[in-house]
C-alpha cells in the first residue's frame, strides 16, 4: 500500500503547494466547489483514493479567501470511518497553528497564516508530514477496506454532496460508488484543545487591551489634571498679586479690613483644594503602576501557557513514538503466533494421520492372529526399522524398531516388506529361521 502526502492552499499570496506536481490541478477543483468553512473531499482515481481536508482561516482584512488544505492519498484501499478521518484532520490543523511555522494563532484566537508560501517552510513540512503519517498509519489499523469495483455507469466527473450531520450509511454507500464525495462542515470543526486555546488566548487579549485602554484613559485624566495645576498656579499668583494690593489698600483705607479677610479665607480654600488635586495625581499614578504590573503579570501569564502548549505539543509526539512501537511490537507478536499455531495444527493434522494408519496395521495385524495362522519366524540381521502404508500406500517410518539378532514373527511378504506385529519390516533387515 503507497501513500503520499499533500499541503497546499491560499496563504495570501495566491495558490502554493507542496509537493509540487500535476495533481494541483485536481486539487485548484476541489477547492473551486468547497462552500463551507471545513470540508473533506473524497476523490477515486483508478486505484488512487484522495482523501482532501480543506479548512478556511482568518483573512485579516485581506481580500483573498485564505485557506490550508491537507490531502493524503492511499493506493487501491478506502477508508470508511469519516468521522475518525474530520477528527484526524481537524487535530492536524491544530497542530500546525500551535507549533506557529505555517499556521499560528492570533490574539483574538484565531488561525491564520504565517508564511505566504509553503516552500518556505520545507523543515516544518517534513515534520507535519512524519506526523500526520504517523497518526493515519495507526488511525487506519483494521479500518482500511479493499476498493470496490468501478462503476462504469456512472461518469468521472459526476459527484456526490452531504452534510455532516447526513446519516452514515448513505455516506459510505457513495464513497464506494461515485467517483468524487463532498462533506460539507460548518459547525464544530476545531477539537477541544483548540477551543481552549482560542479561549485562553481571546480571554487574554481582552484582559490585555481593558487594561491598556485603562491605561490611556488615565493618562488623559493626568493631563488634565496638569492643566488643572497650572491654572491653581495662575490663581495663586493673582491672590498674591490681591494681597499685595490688598496690604496697600489697608495702609492706606483703614475700612478694606473685611475685603482682605475674605480674600485670605479665598487663598486658603484655594490651597485646599490645591493640595486635593495633588493627592489625587498620586492617587492616579499610583493606579498607573499597579495596572502596568497587571499588563506585565498578563504577558508572564501568557508565556507560561506558551510554554505548557509546547510542553504538550512534545508530550503527545512522546507518546505517539511509543504507541506506534507497541503497535509494530504487537504485530510482529501476532504473527508469529499465526506461524506457530498453522505449524501446529499441521503437526497436529500429521499425528492424527499417522495414528489413523497404524491402527490399520494393527487391525491388519489382529485378522491374521484371530484366523489363528502360525507365523513365519526370522532374525533381524541388524537393527530393522518397523513401516506403515499412509493413504497414497507409501511406506512411512512408524518410530518403532525390532533390535538386532531378535526372533520375529512374519505373516506374509508383499515386495520387498514383510508384515510383523509391529508393522512392516525391510526383508532385506530379516533372515529365515528354517
Amino acid at each position: 500500500m503507497n501513500v503520499d502526502l499533500y499541503l497546499f492552499g491560499d496563504f495570501g499570496n495566491g495558490y502554493t503547494q507542496y509537493i509540487n506536481d500535476n495533481t494541483r490541478v485536481k486539487f485548484k477543483s476541489f477547492v473551486e466547489k468547497a462552500k463551507a468553512k471545513s470540508q473533506l473531499i473524497i476523490n477515486r482515481d483508478d486505484a488512487l483514493i484522495y482523501y482532501t481536508y480543506i479548512r478556511r482561516l482568518h483573512s485579516e482584512g485581506s481580500s483573498n479567501v485564505k485557506y490550508i488544505g491537507i490531502s493524503y492519498v492511499l493506493n487501491t484501499h478506502f477508508i470508511q470511518d469519516v468521522d475518525g478521518l474530520f477528527e484526524i484532520l481537524e487535530g492536524a490543523v491544530t497542530t500546525i497553528a500551535s507549533r506557529g511555522v505555517i499556521l499560528k494563532y492570533l490574539p483574538s484566537g484565531q488561525i491564520t497564516t504565517n508564511v505566504g508560501k509553503i516552500y518556505q517552510a520545507k523543515a516544518e513540512f517534513a515534520h507535519i508530514s512524519a506526523y500526520l503519517k504517523s497518526e493515519l498509519d495507526a488511525f487506519m489499523v483494521d479500518k482500511k477496506c479493499k476498493l470496490p469495483t468501478l462503476d462504469f455507469s456512472i461518469n468521472t466527473s459526476e459527484l456526490k454532496t452531504f452534510k455532516f450531520t447526513d446519516p452514515r450509511e448513505d455516506i459510505i454507500k457513495s464513497i464506494s460508488t461515485f467517483p468524487t464525495v463532498y462533506i460539507y462542515k460548518d459547525k464544530n470543526y476545531e477539537n477541544e484543545e483548540s477551543k481552549s486555546f482560542s479561549s485562553t488566548l481571546s480571554m487574554l487579549n481582552k484582559e490585555k487591551t481593558a487594561a491598556e485602554q485603562t491605561i490611556v484613559e488615565l493618562k488623559q485624566e493626568i493631563s488634565k489634571l496638569k492643566v488643572i495645576q497650572k491654572n491653581y498656579k495662575l490663581v495663586i499668583g493673582l491672590v498674591i498679586f490681591i494681597c499685595v494690593g490688598g496690604l496697600i489698600c489697608f495702609i492706606s483705607i483703614r475700612n478694606k479690613d473685611a475685603d482682605i479677610v475674605r480674600l485670605q479665607n479665598n487663598v486658603a480654600i484655594q490651597d485646599q483644594t490645591i493640595a486635593s488635586q495633588s493627592q489625587t495625581i498620586d492617587m492616579l499614578r499610583d493606579t498607573v503602576i499597579t495596572r502596568n504590573q497587571k499588563i506585565q503579570s498578563l504577558n508572564t501569564n501568557i508565556q507560561s501557557l506558551e510554554n505548557k502548549r509546547d510542553s504538550l505539543i512534545r508530550s503527545n509526539r512522546t507518546l505517539t513514538t511509543e504507541k506506534n512501537t507497541l503497535a509494530d511490537e504487537n504485530s510482529k507478536l501476532t504473527t508469529k503466533l499465526n506461524r506457530t499455531e498453522s505449524t501446529l495444527r499441521d503437526a497436529n493434522a500429521k499425528i492424527s494421520s499417522k495414528d489413523k494408519e497404524i491402527q490399520n496395521l494393527k487391525s491388519e495385524v489382529s485378522k491374521y492372529k484371530d484366523a489363528k495362522k502360525e507365523p513365519d519366524l526370522y532374525k533381524t540381521k541388524n537393527k530393522a526399522n518397523c513401516y506403515y502404508k499412509d493413504s497414497n500406500y507409501q511406506y512411512r517410518k512408524t518410530g518403532d524398531y525390532y533390535a538386532r539378532n531378535t526372533t520375529v514373527g512374519v505373516y506374509y511378504t508383499i515386495s520387498k516388506y514383510a508384515l510383523t506385529e509391529k508393522g512392516y519390516v525391510l526383508l532385506s533387515d530379516l533372515q529365515k529361521l528354517y
